[in-house]
């Protein structure tokens, strides 16, 4: 929707940085800004926030999982 500067930076990268969030590569264009993956790339590797969980599950992992129970068929 938009970006949020901080300083050198933005809060979708600063979140991705620290692990608490997913770069969004549902569709090419969902992801405006390479460096969110990037940081992405670099919590992973480091084990932060979501990827010190094995258990941590994607949103739209988690979503298309709850919605084939609610609606099965």
């Amino acid at each position: 929707i938009c970006d949020v500067r901080l300083g050198e930076t933005t809060a979708s990268r600063e979140l991705a940085r620290q692990g608490m969030a997913w770069a969004n590569r549902a569709r090419a264009s969902f992801l405006r800004d390479q460096g969110v993956a990037d940081a992405e790339r670099e919590a992973r590797a480091a084990g932060r926030g979501l990827w010190s969980d094995s258990g941590a599950v994607a949103p739209w992992q988690w979503r298309r999982e709850v919605w084939s129970k609610a609606c099965p068929g």
